[in-house]
């Protein structure tokens, strides 16, 4: 993409630097980790990683609508690709600092560490149970 000036070289550099910094924690994450090949992706990261795959094919496809000879969607699409990198880098910047700590700390664990899901899940069916037991009129 950088040879063909698909995009422009910031923002295919800090989507690169991004992703590598995370790689590298994540692998520094597993190795020190005593659950191994246990770390999960964070919502930020995923979400940051939609939003740059948003930016490269709006790019992509802005290449596209200028061979085609249609500038006024070319431009439309440039601007989606910088709104959607605009956009997903807070995310990434997040994710990239969690990864960073638990790289630090050896840990594997999610951002916050939320009830066993197990008892949530019963909790919601024992609810919901109740509830249409009440709506049939058996309670």
């Amino acid at each position: 993409m950088n040879k063909k000036g698909l995009a422009p070289k910031r923002v295919l550099g800090i989507v690169a630097l991004l992703n590598s910094i995370n790689a590298g924690a994540t692998g520094i994450t597993n190795l020190r980790s005593d659950k191994k090949a246990e770390t999960r992706p964070t919502k930020s990261g995923k979400l940051a990683m939609a939003g740059e795959t948003v930016t490269l094919i709006s790019y992509i496809a802005a290449h596209v609508a200028e061979q085609d000879k249609n500038p006024k969607l070319a431009k439309l699409l440039r601007k989606l690709g910088a709104g959607a990198f605009a956009a997903s880098l807070p995310l990434a910047v997040h994710a990239t600092r969690i990864y960073i700590e638990r790289a630090i700390n050896g840990n594997a664990e999610k951002e916050n560490p939320e009830e066993p899901r197990q008892i949530t899940d019963v909790n919601r069916t024992l609810g919901s149970m109740a509830m249409l037991g009440r709506l049939s009129g058996r309670s």
